[in-house]
């Protein structure tokens, strides 16, 4: 592919998120606000509600900031790296939007933490708070299984037929490498947040500090889950065949990895419609309707 074609393709990525940032920031205070109210289960009243929409604006911010240097970051490198197919250019603009965006909305609610501590009243915690009481095991261990799951499989495919090992597309590795380390940023940003204080006026305060740090906490984990997914289905794609046997149940092990990962995938999705609120029933019973 021309480099003015990758060049173009990234400044209509560019020119319709603009417009799209100008779509939606309207919106932020009416209809993503109730949105919010509606997934997290608690009222909200007129002295919370300027700190709830501040945080919206900032996350829709951050998120489209993410995405357009994500994109701008894509198309410099596949020009660089002189990328040949149009498969492989959606495949790396994909990639770089979803782990440039986990890293945007990770910064974002890291800086509204940030923000936050310099408040001088304080609400106190009976006790201490961890991961479990934001996310279930099954949510916190479905993206790491999916991460694994790819590499593990494309790790055999590679072994099953050594010969190949140079005819792959570098786009692979990198892919697997961004896959690695968005995971690795969910992790790390998920621990730090955690460490972070939250001061609040009153109990319905804190609790709604509660209801952002749940869903940052989500969000952050979305760039590993469906990196690990499409890697597989890419590996499948792009990686050359040689035609053996070896290498034919190697793409049978990434065809199992996929559907494996597409179920998990689903079931989470699946899970993430129902309300936030487990952060709800663990920290604030009180407030259960």
């Amino acid at each position: 592919m021309s480099n003015l074609l990758i060049a173009g393709f990234g400044v209509g990525y560019l020119v319709f998120l603009a417009f799209l940032l100008f779509v939606v920031r309207p919106k932020t205070q009416s209809r993503r606000v109730q949105l919010l109210v509606n997934s997290v289960g608690l009222p909200l009243t007129a002295d919370i509600e300027p700190t709830i929409v501040a945080s919206q604006k900032r996350e829709v911010r951050a998120g489209f900031i993410g995405i357009a240097i994500g994109i701008a970051f894509a198309s410099a490198g596949m020009i660089i790296a002189r990328v040949g197919t149009p498969g492989q250019m959606f495949l790396i603009d994909f990639t770089s939007v979803l782990v440039f965006a986990g890293i945007a909305i990770a910064v974002a609610t890291l800086a509204r933490e940030n923000r936050r501590q310099t408040s001088d009243v304080r609400f106190a915690r009976l006790r201490a708070v961890n991961i479990s009481d934001y996310r279930g095991p099954f949510e916190r261990w479905v993206p790491r299984v999916v991460v694994i799951l790819a590499l593990g499989a494309f790790a055999v495919r590679v072994a099953l037929t050594p010969g190949t090992f140079g005819l792959a597309a570098a786009f692979l590795y990198l892919y697997a490498a961004l896959m690695v380390v968005s995971l690795a940023i969910s992790e790390f940003a998920g621990r730090l947040l955690l460490k972070r204080g939250q001061p609040a006026g009153s109990a319905l305060e804190l609790a709604w500090d509660d209801a952002l740090r749940s869903r940052a906490l989500t969000a952050i984990s979305v760039a590993p889950l469906y990196l690990g997914m499409y890697f597989g289905i890419a590996a499948v794609a792009l990686y050359p065949s040689s035609g053996s046997a070896s290498d034919a149940l190697g793409v049978q092990i990434e065809a199992v990895a996929v559907i494996v990962g597409a179920g998990l995938l689903l079931a989470s999705a699946i899970a993430s419609l129902r309300p936030q609120q487990r952060y709800l029933r663990r920290l604030w019973p009180e407030f259960v309707k």
